[in-house]
């Protein structure tokens, strides 16, 4: 049963098609040092996830930690080391920690051609590159690959 409207459902479709027509041009290096293209149709649903998800927890994370700043309740402590980062900075280097790895190009290529999820290294930056508070947190200029002027977004 189809409970959106067809004017929701062509809404949606424009607002994806910016996320396939993007993750289509990202690109691995296969195993003859090749560019070999993500499938951004392939990885939709995933990459979707990915963008709503981080910016969900960010906005999250940032209401938790606006309520307690001096980490009275909630410690916010940083790690040696890591004091030259803002909050905000620490949040999205936390995020890339999260899909960090090391693949042969054999098996980035058999990823891209056979799983849902976009390679690692798309699941980070595809994120990173839509949103408005990374964008912000490392003061990155317009139009810089961090911070495309076109942003995809669905919600």
């Amino acid at each position: 049963m189809n409970w959106w409207t067809n004017a929701t459902s062509q809404a949606f479709e424009d607002k994806t098609k910016c996320f396939v027509d993007q993750y289509n041009k990202y690109t691995i290096k296969g195993p003859k040092n090749e560019n070999v293209n993500v499938n951004g149709e392939m990885t939709l649903p995933e990459n979707l996830a990915d963008n709503a998800g981080i910016k969900m927890a960010f906005r999250s994370w940032q209401s938790r930690f606006q309520s307690d700043p001096k980490g009275n309740k909630v410690a916010n402590f940083k790690l040696p080391g890591l004091d030259k980062y803002t909050p905000e900075q620490l949040f999205f280097i936390s995020y890339g920690r999260l899909w960090c790895t090391k693949m042969t190009p054999e098996s980035l290529v058999d990823l891209v051609n056979h799983n849902n999820h976009s390679p690692p290294q798309w699941r980070i930056n595809g994120a990173a590159q839509n949103s408005p508070d990374f964008a912000k947190a490392f003061k990155c200029k317009a139009s810089a690959p961090m911070n495309p002027n076109k942003k995809c977004e669905v919600w």
